[in-house]
């Protein structure tokens, strides 16, 4: 709630224009938040408030001390220490992409209602990434000028095509031994095909896991559906076998965890108790409230599943009440929205988050890639007809599936049709492309979301500038 300046201020008495530096206020309980540009914040009384907006604070006193360190005082204000502040706070910026997709098929045996990813059936064979397109990927890749890289499999369902993930671990640790950057591997799946072999070959080189848990059995199976069993007793069976390997390998269980994802649905909202407790049932120490994005399949099951934000809202509250009287009692468990939050605000840092970082995460830290074996129009008409150029490759508009996971919805908020360019780099096999979703240079200040993307400092990543959001990814920023 915004606060009535005036009616603070004091009647006929005149608001000071030069004595504050910049700030926005609005009310927190019986208090006024003022905060800066910089990330500074103060809790002030009606009374602190007003005279702070009147100019009526002397010189040497408590208030004016607490103003003036935290740069809201014009006169007084430190350029130097608010440039150091924003800088670190934005120092991501500068590492170049870190997080890389690799969409190893489009194939998945689960169907869910809101499914983000272009699926395909089993039968799709077509939809494979090759061997020759991983290695060519990985090439790309270990070119990135950050020190620290993590690929990310994705689908589809990248179980489906395990023996290209096989292939591309091994020659990526292979081509990174000569570069020497921290390389990590992810892979985000529903866990119903995994057996003992492909886990002992994850865990030997330390692939750490997502998958998506929605919540009790039955609402998880009618979201997610996987034809003859329940997706359910298949994702819960392998976290905690999953779990239980890293323990053994002594393994620090803060960074080597299964991390599940939930997606709200309409037959969420009024089982926050369930979906909580849920996930304490599983030994899951965090979990992320996500909304439902009103993308993929949602376009055509919106009616049935999708619902008013102020229900969600709602259902936020009570669940993170839920969680907060859980962890009086010793239950340790986060909701992770609510931690990247209060980690901006109070600990002037940035966790990196890529769904909710400003400016955005558009090719600075994550980019995706896909293969196709023929062209089709791009997912939300992303393609523009204006070209991109690389010092390396003359890059023009190509339309291309674009995948999002069904096993974590992971949303791609991309950029609006006249925004979005695509360039391709060609593979050696004439039927399949790589893919890599780039925007254009003029839009790198952009209006609406006050973005202002890094220069790259290698060719390839030069004018590349998308967002892909990863909950997964700040467990690795974090480590970082």
């Amino acid at each position: 709630m915004t606060v009535d300046l005036r009616s603070l201020v004091g009647i006929g008495a005149k608001l000071d224009t030069s004595f504050p530096a910049f700030f926005r206020h609005r009310r927190i309980g019986e208090k006024v938040l003022i905060t800066n540009y910089e990330g500074n914040w103060l809790l002030l009384s009606d009374e602190e408030f007003g005279r702070f907006a009147r100019g009526d604070v002397p010189t040497g006193t408590p208030l004016h001390t607490l103003l003036r360190d935290a740069n809201f005082i014009r006169a007084e204000y430190d350029v130097q220490k608010a440039i150091t502040r924003v800088r670190a706070r934005k120092s991501f910026l500068h590492l170049g992409p870190n997080l890389h997709i690799l969409v190893v098929t489009l194939r998945c045996n689960e169907t869910c209602v809101y499914c983000h990813a272009s699926r395909a059936n089993m039968e799709a064979v077509h939809t494979d990434m090759s061997k020759e397109t991983a290695e060519r990927s990985i090439d790309f890749i270990l070119r990135s000028t950050s020190p620290s890289v993590t690929i990310e499999f994705q689908g589809g369902e990248p179980l489906v095509n395990f023996e290209v993930v096989k292939h591309t671990i091994a020659y990526a640790i292979q081509k990174n031994e000569s570069i020497g950057k921290q390389l990590e591997f992810t892979m985000v799946s529903n866990l119903s095909l995994m057996d003992e072999e492909k886990l002992g070959f994850l865990l030997q080189h330390k692939v750490q896991i997502c998958t998506s848990i929605d919540g009790p059995e039955h609402l998880h199976d009618k979201q997610r559906k996987l034809p003859g069993f329940s997706s359910h007793k298949a994702a819960t069976k392998w976290i905690a076998r999953i779990n239980e390997a890293y323990a053994e390998m002594g393994l620090d269980p803060t960074l080597y965890h299964v991390e599940a994802l939930l997606t709200t649905t309409k037959e969420t909202l009024p089982r926050w108790k369930e979906v909580v407790d849920t996930y304490v049932g599983l030994g899951c120490k965090a979990l992320f409230l996500r909304p439902i994005d009103p993308f993929g399949f949602v376009e055509k099951t919106g009616a049935r599943i999708e619902y008013p934000r102020s229900e969600y809202m709602e259902f936020y509250q009570q669940a993170t009440d839920y969680m907060l009287e859980l962890n009086k009692q010793g239950v340790q468990i986060l909701e992770r929205y609510a931690a990247i939050f209060l980690t901006k605000i109070l600990a002037g840092e940035d966790p990196n988050f890529l769904d909710i970082r400003s400016p955005a995460a558009r090719a600075s830290a994550s980019l995706p890639i896909t293969t196709t074996a023929r062209s089709s129009p791009a997912t939300r008409g992303e393609c523009s007809t204006r070209p991109v150029t690389t010092p390396s490759s003359s890059a023009t508009c190509a339309p291309a599936a674009t995948a999002r996971s069904p096993a974590t919805r992971r949303c791609a908020r991309w950029s609006s049709p006249r925004n979005a360019t695509a360039s391709r780099t060609a593979s050696t096999a004439p039927t399949t492309r790589i893919v890599v979703w780039r925007q254009c240079t003029a839009t790198r200040r952009s209006a609406a979301s006050g973005a202002r993307c890094a220069s790259a400092r290698s060719a390839p990543y030069t004018r590349a500038s998308r967002t892909i959001c990863s909950a997964s990814s700040l467990r690795r920023t974090r480590r970082r």
